[in-house]
């Protein structure tokens, strides 16, 4: 059985959109005696860098 199956997701929440994306996740995974478990996680994600050029800064 692949991994991907053996996860569901529950919920997704967006904590932050500021300077970056964080959101909490709730999700259950399948361990190998074949119950279900619930877990947490939280995760961050920066943006693509930006560039200040010249003709932009002030």
């Amino acid at each position: 059985m692949a991994i991907a199956d053996r996860i569901r997701i529950n919920e997704e929440r967006l904590l932050s959109d500021n300077w970056y994306i964080l959101k909490t996740t709730s999700f259950d995974f399948q361990r190998s005696d074949g119950e279900w478990q619930t877990l947490p996680m939280i995760a961050a994600t920066a943006p693509p860098c930006c560039c200040i050029t010249a003709s932009s800064a002030r």
